[in-house]
């Protein structure tokens, strides 16, 4: 956890909203450090009536089952050329193919077309700004397998790609064919396809026009298409002019992302059960990189990010392999999980030092308590949790605000995280002095009472959390002592100089809010580390 007072969770106190049925009283609410950022994975697919009739029209008509046999026929051509340009082909990826063997490689430029017209792309609209032509072409956002259809229909550049995909039947040939670049992410120093050799083969093919362009998605994964994420540095490292390409997919009913609900293999059914699907390209000029972003590939990959995003209109995040593999994690589950996820894990890293693994046990708890599934956590879910289903209203409503950091009405995740970091042992106690405050407020009406401090020490005692309660009770005396304007209540302030004197009594409140979450970070951290002992005695480490 974090211990940086200046990267605390800040707490503040806002007016209850019109939904709340208090008398105005002002509400203590937890201020969120985690900056809201857009969800880059949302995306549901629809299931309108409009959206079943296009299902049935096309159908019906023969017009999928065209389409299908059609997108079939022409990804085994493509593949047929790629075989055969690939036959006898040295391996060394630093040595240009002879003029005969792109030749034969070409046709592939049209069946990427033709594969794109049978998954209802019938015309797409481009703009190419192009003066000057970088040997690298960056495409951002990157949103799926039509974009790579796209690119290899209008430039048949090399891509960059996974060494797995070699062995792949069909799409292994068409990326050979292509001069793919193959890389092994396990592999950062050594072998052909080890990163180091990778940066290698790009540094000579971006200096060297025999070699076709070069083409890379920086973002590292696929989005929804509504923000520009995270840039890797990678196709910056060689210092060259890159050529920037925007892709868009204005559709009115359904955003073909793979991301979300949406899968890969998702996404291509549902494009082809679409009447037509618009594809928008704008292809700028080639960014020249001055000499401060050569000599600093990741200002200069940042600097690219924010132009396409501002060509675009779009935001930017941070967003990246860790956000992409916690969006997987929930989505693997045997009952697939979906989260907004409207943060950053370098963010949380950075305020509360959780780390990947952490947060991954954390949605599997998250879920648990959504017992909706849908992907936050109700108010009635929260009774539930904190077992206020015979509490005041009005108390139930509060602590549950408290908790809603974008006062949306929901517990999403995000809020999930930073309440989890609240209760924690790094937190500060001013921080678990408000959060005891608004627990032990049991009428809902911003002040606490002797009795609510005591019944706060009792539920914790009876679930077994503390061994005696003496040491957290306090009298009617001690509440007169700083009660300053004698209503026989503590305001926060004034509860904030009871707790001054006498810290132990905020104590009950908290662990009780802590076991009903079901985590601590302390306990989580350990579970981690004993999972990680496991698979390095069993050698998966």
């Amino acid at each position: 956890m974090n211990n940086d007072p200046d990267n605390a969770t800040e707490l503040t106190q806002i007016s209850l909203d019109i939904d709340d049925p208090g008398s105005g009283v002002p509400c203590v609410k937890l201020k969120s450090k985690l900056r809201k950022v857009p969800d880059w994975a949302l995306n549901d697919l629809p299931d309108s009536t409009y959206e079943k009739v296009k299902f049935w029209t096309l159908v019906l008509s023969g017009v999928v089952l065209i389409r299908v046999v059609l997108f079939i026929v022409f990804l085994l051509l493509g593949g047929l050329c790629g075989l055969v340009a690939a036959i006898g082909v040295d391996p060394d990826p630093q040595k240009p193919w002879p003029r005969w063997r792109t030749w034969v490689a070409t046709p592939i430029m049209f069946f990427s077309r033709c594969l794109l017209f049978c998954a209802g792309f019938h015309w797409i609209e481009i703009d190419d700004r192009q003066k000057t032509k970088g040997q690298m072409v960056v495409i951002a956002p990157h949103t799926g397998l039509m974009d790579s259809f796209f690119i290899t229909w209008y430039f048949l550049p090399s891509p960059i790609s996974k060494s797995a995909v070699r062995n792949i039947p069909i799409f292994g040939s068409l990326c050979i064919a292509l001069q793919t670049i193959f890389v092994d992410r396990d592999n950062s120093k050594e072998g052909p396809y080890s990163r180091k050799k990778v940066i290698e083969t790009m540094k000579v093919r971006s200096n060297d026009t025999q070699f076709p362009r070069m083409c890379i998605f920086p973002e590292g994964t696929t989005n929804n298409g509504g923000c520009v994420m995270q840039f890797k540095k990678g196709a910056f490292t060689p210092g060259q002019p890159v050529t920037p390409i925007l892709l868009t997919y204005p559709n009115e009913y359904y955003n073909c992302a793979c991301s979300g609900r949406n899968g890969s293999d998702m996404s291509l059914i549902r494009c082809i059960f679409q009447f037509h699907n618009r594809m928008k390209a704008v292809i700028l000029d080639a960014y020249e990189p001055n000499e401060e972003e050569k000599a600093d590939p990741e200002k200069y990959a940042r600097n690219v990010r924010d132009y396409m995003a501002k060509e675009l209109n779009l935001p930017t995040t941070e967003h990246s392999y860790p956000d992409m593999f916690l969006g997987m994690e929930g989505a693997s589950w045997k009952e697939p999980y979906y989260f907004d996820a409207t943060f950053e894990m370098c963010e949380v890293k950075k305020m509360y030092s959780m780390e990947l693994d952490d947060c991954k046990l954390l949605l599997k708890r998250f879920a648990e308590i959504d017992k909706e599934k849908g992907g936050s956590i109700s108010l009635e879910s929260f009774k539930t949790l904190l077992h206020l289903q015979t509490a005041e209203e009005e108390h139930t409503r509060r602590l549950y605000s408290f908790f809603d950091t974008a006062d949306n009405g929901a517990i999403e995740f995000k809020d999930f995280l930073e309440g989890v970091a609240l209760v924690s042992s790094s937190s500060t106690v001013a921080e678990k002095t408000t959060l005891a405050f608004v627990f032990s407020d049991k009428q809902g009406v911003g002040s606490v009472t002797a009795q609510n401090i005591n019944t706060a020490a009792e539920e914790a005692k009876k679930l077994g959390l503390i061994d005696e309660i003496a040491p957290y009770l306090v009298d009617d005396k001690a509440i007169d002592e700083f009660d300053k304007d004698k209503d026989g209540r503590l305001s926060l302030a004034e509860y904030e100089e009871l707790v001054a004197s006498k810290e132990s009594i905020i104590e009950p409140a908290v662990e009780v809010i802590k076991s009903q979450f079901g985590v601590c970070f302390e306990s989580i951290k350990k579970k981690v580390e004993e999972e990680r002992d496991a698979k390095m005695t069993t050698g998966e480490i």
